[in-house]
């Protein structure tokens, strides 16, 4: 949003320590300080030269607590236990077009499998059995994928025991009605008319049903997202938009 990114100079062993804060950070410890780049703070009792400030939008997926960044400063040279074999690390890759995870996966084993002379690797980083390589959402959706999923199917089941009942309860109704049918087809109605008619009550009982869920969704989804565990990924990103509002509108029109 503000400053710039690393520089290559500065991602060398003894490059300047440097910087770059979240938007979070900025707006919280700092005050929105518009003159905060270029000015130095206090990290580990160094100092540190701020160069930049991420947008609001930028959503760390791999580490959402992250406030900060410096850079990593490896050497080019290193002895066998250092970290600059960088196993530590998370590396996260996007797929050329055309390329699936299935190809990704065999080029990169392919790789772990044929060291090269300018990078020897010590006994312990042979690689021998190549990479482990996921997509990203199955990495982030890891632990919470079987709770999600349990809470999926408790909704379904909850859905089709209201389905029963409102079905049961149109159905009595139906036959307390079964005069006004008789008189509609004395007087001409056919079967598709009928059909119609109950088909346009039922869609429209749904629709009102899914427009009042919406409504109670809208005013309960902030306490819900307050109450949830920190660990759920992405939180900041459950919101009623657009893609929820069609999805409501089809399920409710398959329900009537």
């Amino acid at each position: 949003m503000a400053g710039r990114v690393f520089t290559p100079d500065e991602d060398r062993p003894n490059g300047a320590n440097v910087t770059i804060l979240s938007h979070a950070l900025w707006r919280r410890r700092f005050a929105a300080d518009p003159a905060i780049v270029g000015r130095f703070i206090t990290l580990d009792d160094l100092q540190y030269l701020v160069v930049g400030v991420m947008p609001r939008a930028f959503e760390n997926v791999l580490a959402p607590s992250t406030e900060l960044w410096a850079p990593l400063q490896y050497r080019a040279v290193f002895g066998s236990d250092s970290r600059e074999w960088g196993h530590h690390l998370r590396l996260l890759a996007r797929l050329r077009p055309g390329v699936d995870i299935d190809a990704a996966r065999q080029e990169l084993n392919q790789i772990a499998r044929a060291p090269v002379a300018e990078f020897a690797r010590v006994p312990w980083a042979r690689l021998g059995n190549g990479l482990i390589v996921t997509s990203l959402q199955a990495d982030v959706t890891q632990a919470i994928r079987p709770a999600l999923i349990a809470v999926l199917g408790g909704v379904i089941l909850l859905l089709a025991i209201a389905c029963v009942n409102v079905t049961n309860l149109l159905l009595a109704r139906g036959a307390q009605r079964h005069g006004e049918f008789a008189m509609r087809i004395a007087l001409g109605a056919g079967r598709g008319r009928l059909f119609r008619q109950v088909l346009t009550e039922s869609i429209l009982l749904s629709l009102i049903g899914g427009a009042l869920a919406i409504i109670v969704a809208a005013f309960a989804l902030p306490a819900l997202v307050a109450l949830a565990p920190p660990e759920l990924p992405r939180l900041d990103a459950i919101r009623l938009d657009g893609t929820i509002f069609v999805f409501a509108l089809l399920l409710t029109t398959i329900v009537g």
